[in-house]
């Protein structure tokens, strides 16, 4: 198995962790504190999960061929990233306006550890494709 293919499917792991992780955090807030209802909590985290990987895998293939330009190319992931998640917060919104709120911070918490974690993991990979 290539580096590469290798690379996204640890990362595949390390963001299905933190998925686990984040359900195991909203249920025990929500067991104190109801919030919102699962359904959005789970659809939330699959579009990031998507998404989040997505990006990853892409960033990796231009990464391997320029890593000179990882800084530009992670900034451009992030800002195309956060349009179109804008997006889909929009929608969210919209189909469900009672829940607006919770909905959205629940996406932002998501999205910051999502994307930490996306960043760390990459700029290991980078330093490993300028040494080689």
């Amino acid at each position: 198995m290539n580096s590469l293919k290798k690379a996204t499917f640890t990362f595949a792991g390390l963001l299905l962790a933190l998925s686990v992780v984040y359900v195991g955090l909203y249920h025990g807030i929500n067991f104190f504190l109801p919030w919102s209802t699962s359904f959005y909590l789970y659809l939330v985290l699959s579009v990031l999960f998507v998404g989040t990987l997505a990006a990853f895998a892409l960033q990796l293939v231009i990464l391997k061929r320029a890593p000179d330009y990882s800084i530009h190319i992670i900034i451009g992931a992030i800002i195309i990233r956060l349009f179109l998640f804008g997006a889909f917060n929009f929608l969210m919104i919209y189909m469900s306006k009672d829940l607006a709120v919770q909905n959205v911070v629940l996406f932002f918490a998501s999205y910051l550890g999502f994307t930490l974690l996306e960043l760390v993991v990459l700029l290991r990979q980078i330093t490993s494709f300028k040494a080689s």
